[in-house]
């Protein structure tokens, strides 16, 4: 019994550590600004030139970032930014097969100004809790099996159907929901 356990383990152990096959790349490093700070929340861009498609993340605490699943080849070209500094672009980017390539960026501080800022806010103090609203437009739209009410009420991800036909809104009991039709009462 040991001898067809080892060599039932010398036999997969070999498939299983080589099996592992890497068909992308990524891109790695850090973004520093002024004084070799790093950046918490720089926006990078990777694209891809040939077909145009884009990657992003924001840089971690220390200022590093990542970003993972590139095909291999380019060119890319990589975007880095962040308020109050001046965009940094890189491009002719190439990337082979399972490489993390490092590409560090600094960033130069550069003064904005900023026009007047109006923040308007506005409260519905009759709302209360979640809640979905559709136009007319969405309405008459919408593919339905009953032409009822609780077909287009099913898109929402806060409705179910209940066991006998009940809708239950946020997991309440039918009986604990409002629903409203051109704010009239059901």
């Amino acid at each position: 019994m040991k001898l067809i356990l080892k060599l039932v383990i010398i036999t997969i152990f070999p498939v299983a550590v080589f099996g592992q096959v890497f068909t992308t790349g990524s891109l790695v490093g850090v973004v520093l600004g002024t004084d070799n700070v790093p950046l918490v929340g720089a926006d990078v861009i990777v694209k891809h030139v040939p077909s145009g498609t884009t990657s992003g993340t924001s840089t971690r605490i220390d200022g590093s970032f990542d970003v993972p699943n590139l095909k291999i080849g380019g060119p890319y070209s990589l975007t880095v930014s962040h308020i109050g500094y001046s965009p940094e672009e890189r491009s002719g980017i190439n990337l082979s097969i399972g490489e993390n390539l490092k590409v560090n960026v600094a960033l130069a501080a550069v003064a904005i100004q900023m026009t007047a800022l109006d923040v308007v806010a506005h409260q519905n103090v009759n709302k209360t809790g979640a809640g979905t609203q559709l136009s007319e437009e969405n309405i008459n739209n919408m593919p339905t099996v009953e032409r009822g009410m609780y077909d287009i009420a099913r898109l929402d991800p806060y409705v179910v159907e209940g066991l006998s036909g009940e809708i239950n809104i946020a997991g309440r009991h039918p009986n604990y929901n409002t629903v409203k039709i051109d704010g009239a009462v059901l």
